[in-house]
């Protein structure tokens, strides 16, 4: 449930960002682009979800290097977050930048305390399942080449 919350504040920020007016911060811009792409690499399926196909081939990584790796980019992300001077951005801009804040500390939330990737074995048989149903489901090729794309 919590990635739930966590994706869907993303979501929420980065679909408010797309239609922010111009004005605001080209680094903040930079930075949301850099975050979403980030997001998607550890999270392929929900790259696939959305319509982003460069990841169908491949699986969340739920190894704890991977955990380590998304730990270490989250406490990163906020460091650079910090560092940005949030009075030269827009409005929508401010918005988004607290999403991302809050967004950022439910993942570390999850990554480091609740740490249900370590206490629930149901996420490995799940999120193949999930996996699986987004890429079949989906009617943005055929059949035979997302079939060919699960396989791998």
């Amino acid at each position: 449930m919590i990635r739930f919350v966590s994706v869907a504040l993303l979501l929420v920020s980065l679909s408010m960002f797309s239609f922010a007016q111009g004005n605001g911060s080209k680094e903040f811009d930079g930075f949301v682009d850099a975050t979403f792409d980030q997001h998607l690499k550890f999270n392929p399926t929900h790259a696939t979800q959305l319509g982003i196909h460069q990841y169908d081939a491949m699986l969340e990584n739920y190894s704890q290097k991977s955990v380590t790796e998304q730990t270490k980019w989250c406490h990163a992300t906020l460091a650079r977050l910090a560092k940005l001077d949030r009075s030269k951005l827009s409005s929508e801009q401010q918005i988004d930048a607290q999403l991302i804040e809050n967004w950022l500390h439910a993942q570390l939330l999850e990554l480091e305390t609740i740490r249900m990737w370590q206490r629930n074995p149901d996420i490995y048989s799940s999120g193949i399942a999930s996996s699986a149903f987004v890429i079949m489901s989906r009617k943005y090729a055929s059949q035979d080449e997302r079939l060919r794309l699960l396989v791998a």
